[in-house]
C-alpha cells in the first residue's frame, strides 16, 4: 500500500477528521513519521488489560472488539470498534493502565501514535481536540444508555422470573396438600420462594446505585458539553470531568457485574431445583453457584464458608437435588448451629473415588445430642417447632440422597463441637 493511500486512511479517521492544516506535503511526511502503521490478524491482541497506557491506536481498516476480564478469569466483550475510529486515549489522559483488552476481529490495519505525539496533535491542531471531545462524548452517552438498559433489563428479567416462579409454586402447592409428599413439595417451594425474595432484595442495592451513578454521569456530560459549546471549558474542567467519568463508569460496571453474577447463580440453581433434570455438571463450580445464590441468607450471620474441591470433578446426576441438599444444610447451620447471633465456619469437602464422590459438610456450631442425631432424618422431627420449624428439611435430604441420587448419607455430631454430614453419591446415575 502506498504512502498516499495510508495518509488518506489516516485522514479519514475520526481523530483527524476535518484537520485542514495537514494538506501540505511537509505535514503529511510528519504525519507518516508520527503514525506507525501495522497489520493485525484476527484474534491478535492489540493491547491487553493492565498494560501501560502509552499510545493511541487508529483503526484504519477492519473491526476490533473490547474485552474485560472478570473475577473467574473469563473475558466478556463490552464493545466493538469499527473502521475509522480510534481508542486507547483515556489511559494517556488519565496516565494510568489499560482498563480493557482490544483484540482484532477481522484483518486490520492500525496506526499507533505515542503519548508525546498525541499531545502534540492535541495542542497544535484545534480540530483534533474537538474530534476527541466529540468521540468521548458519543461513547459516554452510548455506554451510559447501554448500562442503564442492561440494569433495567436485569431487574425486569428477575421480576419476570420471580412472577413465573411464584405462579409455579402456587400451582404445585394447590395440588399437593393431602399427603406427606405434598408437604415435602411445599417445603421445597417455600425455601425457593425465600431465596427469590432474598435475591430480589439483594439486587435492589447495586441496581439503585447504578441508576443514581448513571443519572449523575448524564448530568455531568450535559454540563461539560454546554461549557464546550459556549467556549467556557477550561483544561481543569475537562480533567475534572474525565476523572468523574472514569470513577462513575467503574462504579456502574462493578455493580452491574455484581448484579449479573447474582442473577446468573440464582437462575442456574433455582431452574435446576424446579425442573429436576439430570445432566453432567462440574461439582465445585456448581456448589460455588449455590453459595452465591444463598448470600442474602448467609450475610445475616456471615459464617466463613470454605469449599475444598479439585477443579474438573464432574458427575452425571441431578444438580437441582444437590442444590436442595446443600441449601438445607446451610439453613440448618444458620438456624440451629449458630444461635444467638453467633457465627462460625462452614466447610464443604469433596473427594472423588473410583465410582462415587464423597461430600462432607461440616460446621463448628453448637452440635447435637446423641438422641437428636438418631432422629435427625425422621419426618417432623425438629428442635425449633415453636420457631417455625416443620421437621421436614432433613427428611427431604435423606429421601433425596437415597431415593433420587441413589446414594448414602450419615450424620455425626457432638454437643458443643459442631455437626458433620457425609454424602456418598454415584458419579454416574443410570436413568
Amino acid at each position: 500500500m502506498s504512502a498516499q493511500e495510508i495518509i488518506k486512511m489516516i485522514k479519514r479517521n475520526a481523530l483527524f477528521e476535518n484537520v485542514g492544516h495537514m494538506e501540505d506535503v511537509n505535514n503529511e511526511k510528519k504525519l507518516l513519521n508520527r503514525v506507525y502503521t501495522s497489520r493485525v490478524v484476527p484474534g491478535e491482541i492489540i493491547f491487553s488489560q493492565g498494560d501501560k497506557g502509552d499510545s493511541v491506536v487508529l483503526l484504519l481498516k477492519g473491526k476490533a472488539g473490547v474485552y474485560v476480564a472478570i473475577e473467574n478469569g473469563t473475558e466478556i466483550e463490552v464493545a466493538a470498534i469499527k473502521e475509522n475510529n480510534f481508542f486507547g486515549e483515556m489511559a494517556i489522559i488519565d496516565d494510568t493502565t489499560r482498563m480493557a483488552s482490544v483484540r482484532a476481529i477481522s484483518d486490520c490495519m492500525i496506526g499507533t501514535i505515542n503519548a508525546h505525539d498525541f499531545w502534540h496533535y492535541f495542542d497544535n491542531f484545534q480540530n483534533v481536540s474537538i474530534n476527541l471531545m466529540k468521540t468521548i462524548s458519543r461513547r459516554l452517552r452510548s455506554t451510559n444508555q447501554s448500562l442503564i438498559d442492561k440494569l433495567v433489563e436485569e431487574k425486569n428479567e428477575l421480576i419476570r422470573f420471580n412472577e413465573a416462579l411464584e405462579k409455579q409454586v402456587k400451582e404445585k402447592t394447590e395440588h399437593l396438600k393431602q399427603s406427606n409428599e405434598h408437604l415435602i413439595q411445599s417445603e421445597k417451594m417455600a425455601s425457593l420462594g425465600q431465596l427469590v425474595a432474598g435475591v430480589a432484595h439483594e439486587i435492589n442495592t447495586p441496581v439503585g446505585i447504578g441508576v443514581t451513578a448513571s443519572s449523575h454521569l448524564v448530568k455531568s456530560t450535559k454540563n461539560i458539553l454546554s461549557a464546550f459549546e459556549n467556549k467556557k471549558m477550561s483544561k481543569s474542567d475537562l480533567e475534572k470531568y474525565l476523572d468523574t467519568t472514569v470513577e462513575t463508569s467503574e462504579l456502574i460496571l462493578s455493580h452491574l457485574m455484581r448484579t449479573a453474577n447474582l442473577v446468573k447463580s440464582f437462575k442456574m440453581v433455582s431452574a435446576d431445583q424446579t425442573s429436576r433434570k439430570k445432566r453432567r455438571f462440574e461439582v465445585k463450580s456448581y456448589i460455588e453457584n449455590i453459595i452465591q445464590s444463598l448470600q442474602p441468607k448467609l450475610k445475616k450471620k456471615s459464617p466463613q464458608v470454605t469449599i475444598n474441591c479439585r477443579v474438573h470433578i464432574e458427575i452425571d446426576s441431578y444438580p437441582g437435588v444437590l442444590a436442595q441438599i446443600i441449601t438445607n444444610f446451610i439453613v440448618n447451620s444458620l438456624i440451629h448451629a449458630f444461635v444467638e447471633d453467633k457465627t462460625g465456619k462452614i466447610t464443604i469437602d469433596v473427594e472423588q473415588g473410583e465410582d462415587e464422590i464423597v461430600i462432607t459438610y461440616s460446621d463448628d456450631g453448637t452440635g447435637m445430642s446423641e438422641e437428636a442425631v438418631g432422629k435427625i432424618f425422621d419426618p417432623f422431627f425438629t428442635t425449633k417447632r415453636g420457631s417455625g420449624g416443620t421437621g421436614l428439611g432433613m427428611h427431604i435430604v435423606y429421601n433425596s440422597v437415597t431415593q433420587i441420587l441413589k446414594g448414602q448419607i450419615f450424620c455425626e455430631s457432638v454437643h458443643g463441637k459442631g455437626t458433620k454430614f457425609i454424602l456418598r453419591i454415584p458419579v454416574t446415575l443410570d436413568n
